[in-house]
């Protein structure tokens, strides 16, 4: 398995992952938006991702098995002067309960203490994600924010926690 830089090289390999994960996804979080799941919407979304790590305001990572994305891995949010980010993962359905997510948030921690040079990361889970919760938990994160009612999700009202790291 290699982490890469999302590029357009991925388009394909990123819309089928997207595509294949489609549904477990949103029993998670909330449904792309229209027309993100085709291959201009892909495009676009690389293309935004590209321009956003240009500005220095995000890193988008994709985790490959062999040619296949396994998961995606992001820190967004990036502020110079407070040195800080949010990061973000998803990973396949097939792929959950190997370590794929650990290995995910780790890989985000070491680029964002090392090249990035932040001071904190932040990430927010919603309370019907608790595998999520326990991910960060053992990448030492810790809980710094309790969010009620912070989205509705699948017709119900949801919580959220907020969870950071400060790096060395």
């Amino acid at each position: 398995m290699t982490f890469e830089l999302l590029s357009p090289k991925h388009a394909c390999a990123l819309l089928r992952f997207e595509l294949e994960n489609r549904d477990y996804f949103e029993t998670l979080i909330a449904p792309r938006p229209v027309g993100f799941l085709s291959e201009q919407g892909i495009a676009r979304h690389i293309d935004a991702q590209l321009s956003a790590h240009e500005l220095k305001r995000a890193r988008s990572l994709v985790l490959l098995d062999g040619q296949s994305i396994i998961a995606r891995a992001n820190l967004k949010e990036l502020d110079d002067k407070r040195h800080s980010g949010e990061l973000g993962y998803r990973v396949a359905a097939a792929h959950t309960g190997k370590g794929v997510a650990s290995l995910c948030v780790a890989e985000l921690a070491r680029l964002a203490a090392g090249p990035l040079g932040l001071k904190q990361l932040y990430a927010y889970v919603l309370e019907n994600n608790p595998a999520s919760s326990r991910v960060l938990l053992k990448n030492h994160f810790t809980q710094i924010e309790f969010i009620p009612d912070f989205t509705w999700h699948s017709g119900r009202q949801l919580d959220c926690v907020k969870y950071g790291l400060r790096l060395a």
